[in-house]
């Protein structure tokens, strides 16, 4: 095999200190879209090619808000009318 020394102490080394040759965790930004974001920014821009960055953004963002919005009447739909009053007197 044609391996360079330097590559073969580095996965030694990384072999010592992790206990396995996987990649480590990497440092940088976090993403900020979910996976579920990406498949409908992906479906969304293969069926309009000519949306901008700007008009795909807009529309996950307005995504975004209806899911909450949904999520919000679907948490409330199941409330009986003692929940309902408790959390009224509550507030």
């Amino acid at each position: 095999m044609k391996v360079s020394v330097g590559t073969v102490s580095y996965t030694i080394q990384r072999q010592l200190e992790t206990g396995r040759n996987s990649d480590r965790k990497r440092s940088g930004r976090p993403k900020v879209t979910t996976q579920s974001d990406g498949v409908f920014l992906r479906a969304t821009s293969l069926c309009d090619r000519r949306l901008t960055a700007q008009q795909l953004q807009a529309q996950l963002n307005l995504r975004k808000a209806l899911l909450k919005e949904q999520n919000r009447a679907l948490k409330y739909q199941l409330w009986t009318t003692a929940d309902l009053k408790k959390n009224l007197t509550d507030q």
